[in-house]
């Protein structure tokens, strides 16, 4: 029997409401009682008694105590042992009803923290949160189920291999049989592969009702409990379907960016001088944001906004957009509305209505000079802010039918010069910061080749 069983037993002994449900039944039996544990230290009745009748009072096959009596001991014994059994079970309910109010209590924040979230990434790195949390471990891993393979999508790798067969190994087996157990001694399982070096280890399947994604794994010292696999199985359950939905949520994005890109590159082939711009636009803007540590979610939109920036000019007659020689007035005045047709194109998906402001006003310059809308200063939203300066550094760059392009060197004096009057100060100093970045890792690079 645990320590923890005999405490709470004893505890019961001393009980108030046993205690007098014991004296009643004596007075009714004209007797009185000693009750001892089994070193002899008093739990309730007349301490006075120690010669009298001795019976063993049981709970679970084992003598928990003793009653001491002049007469009626056992009937005494029995009594207790029933109200025992009565009060233990009482317990044994509230403890099921704290631990399923725990469960719903640990169901409610896993979902309070992962459900909102559709970046899967950041959902795998909350639920192996949760499970430390939870569950105590040294390690909690996620291996997610790519072709043939499990891969670690989140949990450190340092005591365990990234990459497993999903037939190979303890977290293969349990990705095969769909079951999550504990093994409390991995090297002594037969399906150990040296997939890790830590002594003990629980796996949980990651599965919905029609597919299975891969593998939630605590991992330690050990040993793992019962309960403790019961919580690993529930977040593993829960957390699968918060994972799926965020895979299908990547799918998507990926599948929407994928036409995205196709869309702009379809607008590219038009102009056979500006090859390749809209990906650099987009690196560019993409090396601003991440400077500024912009969010994931905002870095999206920007990268969406800077590939669709110039869609507009599918609106724009080719015998201007293709002219190889400078614009007239009227002609720039037409090719100055691409900003509206591409707000306009966009405008007719409510999937991109978030990056609209970008391709619409990133034309606009700091002093309000620019077009179409004359905006100055913070009035022209951020993503169009850092557009402007990518779009501008590429077309200087760039050479054009009329013009050679600028070297780099030249093109950075004029980003610096249009700092506070055609783009905004900060973000063409984060524009330079990053470039700067990258010229330098570059020449390492070179260096280290050679």
């Amino acid at each position: 029997m645990s320590p923890f069983n005999q405490r709470t037993l004893r505890q019961i002994l001393r009980h108030e409401i046993v205690s007098t449900s014991l004296y009643q039944l004596a007075q009714q039996l004209d007797t009185a009682f000693h009750i001892i544990d089994e070193q002899g230290k008093t739990l309730t009745g007349d301490a006075q008694l120690f010669d009298a009748h001795r019976v063993p009072v049981r709970y679970g096959g084992n003598t928990i105590a003793w009653l001491i009596s002049p007469q009626h001991a056992t009937v005494l014994a029995t009594a207790l042992e029933g109200m025992l059994a009565l009060e233990m079970e009482k317990k044994a309910v509230a403890a099921d009803g704290l631990q399923m109010y725990r469960e719903i209590n640990m169901l409610f924040h896993l979902h309070e923290s992962v459900e909102a979230n559709l970046n899967l990434s950041e959902v795998c790195n909350s639920l192996i949160g949760e499970v430390s949390r939870l569950i105590h471990c040294e390690a909690s891993l996620i291996f997610l189920a790519e072709s043939n393979q499990l891969q670690l999508a989140a949990g450190d790798p340092l005591r365990h291999r990234a990459i497993l067969s999903v037939d190979t190994g303890i977290i293969g087996h349990i990705y095969s049989i769909g079951v999550a157990d504990i093994f409390n001694k991995v090297t002594h399982s037969p399906h150990f592969a040296g997939e890790t070096d830590y002594p003990a280890m629980m796996c949980a399947p990651l599965k919905t009702s029609d597919n299975r994604i891969g593998i939630l794994v605590a991992a330690g010292s050990g040993p793992f409990s019962a309960n403790d696999l019961k919580l690993l199985t529930t977040l593993a359950s829960h957390g699968a379907i918060v994972l799926r939905n965020a895979q299908l949520y990547t799918e998507l994005q990926d599948m929407f960016q994928s036409t995205v890109s196709v869309l702009a590159e379809t607008i590219e082939k038009r102009d056979p001088y500006t090859a390749g711009h809209t990906q650099r636009v987009t690196d560019y803007s993409v090396m601003i944001a991440q400077q500024l540590g912009l969010p994931p979610s905002d870095i999206s939109n920007l990268r969406l906004s800077a590939i669709l920036h110039d869609v507009g000019k599918i609106g724009v007659r080719d015998h201007i957009l293709l002219k190889t020689t400078p614009l007239e007035p009227d002609e720039v005045e037409k090719m100055k509305q691409h900003t509206e047709h591409g707000a306009d194109i966009l405008n007719c998906s409510q999937l991109l209505h978030s990056i609209v402001d970008g391709v619409r006003y990133h034309h606009e310059r700091f002093d309000g000079k620019g077009y179409n809308h004359g905006i100055s200063g913070l009035e022209i939203p951020l993503h169009a802010r850092i557009i402007a300066v990518a779009d501008a550094f590429d077309a200087m760059t760039t050479d054009r039918p009329y013009r050679r392009g600028m070297n780099y060197s030249s093109a950075i004096e004029e980003i610096k010069k249009g700092a506070g009057s055609q783009f905004d100060p900060v973000m063409a100093e984060a524009f330079l910061i990053s470039l700067a970045t990258v010229s330098d890792s570059q020449t390492q690079t070179g260096i280290a080749d050679e």
